[in-house]
């Protein structure tokens, strides 16, 4: 066996304890711990019960400065329609045959673009 990747399990396994401990020996836990899925089984009831149901997805804009400046907020019903989109019975938007049609256009054109890598 290759001595490089049996360090390198050991890095991973030594990873895995140091969280295991700091989780089995801690007594309390933060708001960040519990949104970062730090929490123990066994305490995770309490912690929904304090810190709430909603869940927040970790997005690439962490504050209003980082927002593109071409970023012109959510579309309108009548722009998604306008862009090719339908909304189904669960209000959830899918393409239209329209917009479909253009998609398999584009990867057709992209599948001739010659890769340089």
């Amino acid at each position: 066996m290759d001595l490089w990747n049996v360090e390198s399990r050991l890095d991973v396994i030594d990873k895995r304890l140091d969280k295991i401990e700091k989780t089995l020996f801690k007594k309390e836990f933060t708001e960040s711990d519990y949104w970062n899925g730090d929490i123990p089984e066994d305490k995770f009831d309490e912690a929904l019960n304090q810190y709430g149901y909603e869940y927040t997805p970790t997005s690439s804009w962490t504050s209003a400065h980082d927002v593109p400046e071409d970023y012109k907020g959510p579309k309108t019903y009548d722009e998604m329609v306008k862009a090719g989109y339908e909304m189904t019975g669960d209000g959830f938007w899918i393409p239209g045959e329209k917009r479909i049609k253009e998609m398999e256009e584009a990867d057709r054109m992209r599948s001739k673009i010659p890769d340089r890598y």
